[in-house]
């Protein structure tokens, strides 16, 4: 199936799309291989080898149009069936063309799957003409159903030169050293895993920025303090364009101020979070920005406030998520900070409210909204059935545990498919900012974010992530090795 439409010409985009070409695999695929990549990567290392058998170059593999993608193939996967999206631009900018084809594969044999999907989209006009284009990006997403069937999304973007923060999925060495240009923290071996730990939180937030941005590559910045995990959680969206930046009781350090300056471009806007009480205005006279607080009467309405610029920023996507407002310990932010990355992909704003009652300015907030879909964090200790009950057309995302439910998390993430994966020690004293720093991160890079359990992965972590005897997850570690050993990643390929 296949969708494409045309470059822009003299700043008028043509509105013509091509002919809807439908392509379902049947009979039996050829001879398979060895399997040692994830779906994903099979069908992109497909992709490039067919355009450089057709001296062409090879395609960005773009991690905001992989987030469409696998957005879209999970959708096919639920409706069980073949669609294209009714407006192939949403969620895609700077585009001066842009193309999508899907199509949907039985169980293929071991290896093979990336060839057999190429080799279907090759086999029809419409599809070659895309994939062989002058198209110089692609977002590939790829979602394996219960019947092993592959539901593989594949959106091409012709790009207009604008806006280089999206991080591409490309060979670079590990290192947070650049000043100029955003390094890949993974560096795409499994079986040596990346860690980002040491130093004082304000430094590991401007290293993370300098991991994720080039220079002015960022829309905007967001300083909280490293305090106060709520109104970083209900922030989490706004971290996918702009990196999250951490102020403490003392003030922004120089280091965060000069990450900024080299972070975003010189028109920028700061976002503030939290009132007078949390940043003052005269920590932040010395940067010569534009400021926008968000700084309610309590965390509650602070989210409400930073939910509205997320929906003008992004448009509504029909979903919202809601969490806790507070909790003992990390309980707090257990359950949220998993949901976070979840939330920064999919664009959609976080409410907060009381475990045991839904806030009324929330319920006015949802009733005026009128989600799709309101996604809730965490089991009944979180957030309580009759809470749950109150929103529109609720979905928990929940375990029996933090751990089991930042896998739920994962699962919906595409975990089973995923190549990369961030792990956070849950039970640390105080680990919410690093779990926080990486949300931004793990949306870029479609990541599952996996919280580990004293230093140990619980067997169902091998399970979803289905890398038995396979070491394929590339993983960064978000904790010092005497909380999160490397052996934790050797448990995750070797145990079955």
């Amino acid at each position: 199936m296949a969708v494409v439409i045309p470059p822009t010409i003299r700043g008028l985009i043509a509105s013509t799309l091509a002919a809807l070409l439908l392509v379902l695999a049947g009979g039996v695929g050829t001879e398979a291989h060895a399997a040692s990549a994830s779906p994903r990567a099979e069908v992109l290392a497909a992709v490039q080898q067919a355009r450089a058998a057709h001296g062409l170059p090879p395609l960005d593999h773009m991690a905001d149009l992989a987030g469409v993608a696998a957005d879209w193939s999970a959708h096919m996967a639920r409706i069980g069936r073949l669609e294209h999206r009714s407006d192939v631009t949403a969620g895609v900018c700077c585009w001066r063309g842009i193309g999508e084809i899907l199509v949907r594969i039985p169980e293929p044999d071991p290896g093979n799957g990336g060839r057999w999907a190429v080799d279907l989209w090759l086999g029809s006009t419409g599809h070659r003409d895309i994939l062989l284009g002058s198209f110089d990006q692609i977002g590939l997403g790829v979602v394996v159903d219960g019947e092993g069937r592959w539901w593989i999304t594949g959106v091409l973007r012709h790009w207009d030169g604008t806006r280089a923060n999206e991080m591409r999925f490309t060979e670079q060495a590990p290192g947070f050293t650049d000043r100029d240009t955003a390094t890949n923290p993974f560096d795409g071996d499994p079986e040596t895993p990346e860690r980002f730990s040491g130093g004082a939180i304000a430094h590991k937030a401007v290293e993370m920025s300098r991991a994720r941005f080039s220079k002015h590559a960022a829309t905007h910045a967001v300083l909280t303090r490293d305090d106060l995990f709520a109104d970083g959680l209900a922030a989490a969206p706004l971290t996918v364009d702009g990196p999250l930046l951490l102020v403490g009781r003392s003030g922004l350090t120089q280091e965060t101020i000069d990450e900024i300056d080299r972070a975003l471009a010189p028109s920028s806007a700061v976002y503030v979070l939290g009132g007078q009480s949390a940043i003052s205005d005269a920590d932040l006279a010395g940067l010569g920005r534009d400021i926008i607080r968000f700084g309610g009467a309590d965390r509650i309405e602070t989210s409400l406030m930073i939910a509205n610029e997320v929906r003008r920023r992004y448009g509504d996507t029909r979903k919202v998520a809601v969490a806790r407002q507070r909790g003992n310990g990390s309980a707090a932010w257990a359950d949220s900070v998993a949901g976070g990355a979840w939330a920064a992909r999919e664009r959609t704003p976080v409410l907060l409210t009381h475990s045991t009652r839904l806030d009324p300015r929330v319920a006015r907030w949802l009733e005026l909204d009128a989600p799709w879909e309101t996604v809730v964090f965490g089991g009944e200790a979180a957030i309580s059935s009759s809470v749950e009950a109150q929103l529109p057309n609720p979905t928990r995302i929940a375990g029996r545990d933090r751990v089991e439910t930042s896998l739920r998390v994962a699962e919906r993430l595409g975990a089973a498919s995923a190549d990369t994966a961030v792990f956070v020690d849950a039970f640390a004293s105080n680990p919410w900012t690093g779990g926080l720093l990486a949300v931004g991160l793990a949306a870029d890079a479609l990541t599952p974010m996996v919280l580990v359990r004293d230093g140990q992965l619980d067997d169902a972590v091998v399970d979803v992530f289905d890398a038995c005897g396979n070491a394929r997850v590339d993983v960064l570690v978000l904790a010092p090795r005497d909380r999160v050993p490397d052996g934790v990643v050797y448990q995750l390929h070797d145990t079955c």
